[in-house]
C-alpha cells in the first residue's frame, strides 16, 4: 500500500505504516489523529491532545524543531 501511494502522489519522503497487529498504534495511542516526527529511527517530536481535545498548531511546532 505504500508503494502504491508513494507512486501515485510521487512521494519521495520515507512513509511509514503500522501492521496489522498495530504495535505502533498500541504503544503511542496514535489514534485518531496525532502527528509524529522519527529521525533516524529516533522520535523527535509527538503532537499532544489536550485535556479538552483540542489540539495545538503542530505544523509551528514540528517547524521549531532542531532537527
Amino acid at each position: 500500500m505504500v508503494d502504491i501511494l508513494q507512486t501515485e502522489f510521487k512521494l519521495d519522503i520515507p512513509i511509514l505504516m503500522d501492521d496489522f497487529d498495530n504495535p505502533f498504534q498500541k504503544l503511542y495511542k496514535s489514534w485518531p489523529d496525532r502527528a509524529f516526527v522519527l529521525k533516524n529511527k529516533i522520535i523527535k517530536y509527538i503532537s499532544q491532545i489536550n485535556d479538552d481535545g483540542t489540539r495545538n498548531n503542530w505544523i509551528n511546532e514540528i517547524c521549531m524543531l532542531d532537527i
